[in-house]
């Protein structure tokens, strides 16, 4: 990999057990020629899991119950830049409609023939696949403006 084109990106959530290793991280990742950054994050599932520090842990995604309710809210879709492709083939908008407990419950999964079953990689070009992710992009804008938004783009994508 030194000597091609492709560069790896090493990331670091930000948790309890970890915030005061992030030098230590930092330069392992160096050390293997990856680039390295560390995010902030809200998903933590378990509080002893969240940094003492607030000023380590993204507030801004954190859930709140307006977010239930179907109001009117402006979403900028981050999918371009959070898109991934999943262990089992699939080109997903991000990393976090992925985990079960979203996934199932999102239209991604319930309209499966217009969302997630032409998003197989080994059916689908690159440019395919990001077509796709611009007519999900539109469709999450206009669920906002409709006050029918997933919660997870709510949380995640909400214009501030």
């Amino acid at each position: 990999m030194s000597k091609g084109p492709a560069r790896l990106r090493c990331q670091t959530l930000i948790f309890d057990f970890n915030h005061t290793k992030l030098d230590e991280i930092q330069q392992w990742a160096e050390n293997k020629g990856m680039e390295w950054f560390s995010l902030q994050t809200m998903r933590f599932g378990n509080n002893k899991l969240m940094p003492q520090d607030k000023t380590l842990i993204n507030t801004q995604e954190r859930y709140k119950e307006e977010f239930s309710h179907n109001n009117p809210i402006e979403i900028n879709p981050k999918c371009l830049k959070s898109c991934v492709v999943t262990a089992d083939g699939y080109f997903m908008p991000c990393d976090w409609i992925r985990n079960p407990l979203t996934f199932y419950k999102s239209e991604l999964y319930l309209e499966k023939k217009k969302w997630i079953d032409r998003l197989k990689i080994s059916d689908i070009t690159l440019d395919d696949a990001f077509g796709i992710l611009e007519e999900w992009m539109e469709n999450v804008k206009q669920k906002g403006r409709a006050g029918q938004a997933e919660v997870l783009c709510k949380m995640k994508c909400r214009a501030c």
